[in-house]
């Protein structure tokens, strides 16, 4: 019997592709038929999940690059449509808060590189990828993840530029859905809660921060990055195609 491939005829680009969440998506998209081009600063991480993808039948081109270079959006769009011959999902995962300080002590490096990486970069991709997602929308449909975070809506000491820069985010694909919905493109975000990742790994092995954090997940448990990868390949498919504009958290009732 022949396994279901609801993203057959896709090409995907996923930023932050090389590890945890991001990762996760990528091979999913590609199980479910895509082929995807991966993203992210470690030439050596891609190169993983390439062959992870590749020793499953999948195909997947790697496109290493810092999204806080202006010049390396269009780049990764350009390299992305000329080796998959298109694009018509575009994954915008990247993204992390890098330091941890109070907004009283918060200096303006770090608030721009963390505006830079979490926003700028989101909007710098969308805008490089739309045309190419309005061509394929006709013939494919065509989609737009923004991966985000609880942090849009609630806060997170020490983590002021982030939380802002993801509900601009937000905010910014709210707009974008209603703008090129008439052109076919789907634009939606996905908010994880806590999930348990390398980057979320010093917290998790943090008793106190454990008992704190589950006493308000519903469920009782931190979400697994496929946990993401499932509602994420949803959100891009078919089975999506009447949700635009919204946001989603995959955070185990914590907003409940």
């Amino acid at each position: 019997m022949s396994v279901p491939r609801p993203l057959a005829g896709h090409a995907a680009l996923v930023t932050g592709a090389g590890r945890g969440i991001g990762r996760t998506i990528a091979e999913r998209l590609a199980g479910d038929g895509a082929a995807v081009c991966l993203a992210a600063r470690s030439h050596d991480e891609l190169e993983a999940v390439r062959a992870a993808i590749e020793a499953v039948g999948g195909r997947a081109v790697v496109a290493p690059g810092d999204l806080t270079d202006p010049a390396v959006p269009g780049e990764l769009v350009a390299y992305a449509t000329a080796e998959l011959g298109g694009l018509s999902i575009l994954v915008n995962n990247a993204g992390g808060a890098h330091r941890v300080r109070p907004l009283e002590a918060l200096d303006d490096a770090t608030f721009a590189r963390g505006t830079d990486l979490n926003y700028t970069s989101v909007f710098r991709m969308m805008r490089e990828a739309a045309p190419h997602l309005f061509a394929a929308a006709p013939q494919t449909g065509a989609a737009v993840l923004n991966i985000i975070s609880i942090a849009a809506e609630r806060g997170l000491d020490g983590m002021s530029y982030y939380g802002g820069a993801k509900a601009a985010v937000a905010a910014l694909s709210r707009t974008a859905a209603r703008e090129w919905g008439p052109r076919g493109v789907r634009v939606n975000c996905l908010g994880p809660g806590w999930i348990d990742t390398d980057l979320s790994r010093p917290l998790l092995d943090d008793p106190d921060f454990v008992r704190q954090t589950l006493a308000q997940v519903p469920l009782g448990r931190f979400g697994q990055p496929q946990d993401i990868a499932d509602v994420a390949a949803f959100l891009v498919s078919d089975a999506a195609a009447y949700v635009t504009g919204s946001t989603l958290f995959v955070d185990g009732g914590l907003f409940a």
